[in-house]
């Protein structure tokens, strides 16, 4: 999603990509307000105060991708993909994984 919002944000992605969504998707003008909302959800996300809000955000960016693969009559698979991918990496993260739950119930030890 960096990589993304960088190459949207700042004009620099591929032409295969420009031409998508001028072409086919036909929001050229607004590429670069998707770069920067792009760039602003990670930070969202690797902050732990704004984590609930950045996976909500994340969520209405990849809902939005969904809608725009529907309307232009694309498979939608791979944004559905990567919202489930975004809620399981919240859910761990909220919730810590079995690794970081056991060196907080035994500091000492390790696996």
């Amino acid at each position: 999603m960096i990589v993304a919002g960088i190459g949207k944000a700042f004009m620099v992605a591929p032409q295969r990509v420009l031409d998508m969504f001028a072409n086919k998707f036909h929001l050229y003008g607004q590429m670069r307000m998707i770069g920067v909302g792009e760039l602003l959800c990670v930070v969202l996300l690797l902050h732990p105060r704004t984590l609930p809000f950045g996976i909500l955000m994340v969520s209405a960016y990849w809902g939005g991708a969904i809608v725009i693969h529907m309307t232009t009559e694309q498979s939608y698979a791979l944004p559905a993909t990567l919202m489930l991918l975004s809620w399981a990496g919240y859910y761990l993260r909220l919730n810590g994984s079995k690794y970081s739950r056991w060196v907080s119930i035994h500091p000492k030890e390790r696996i």
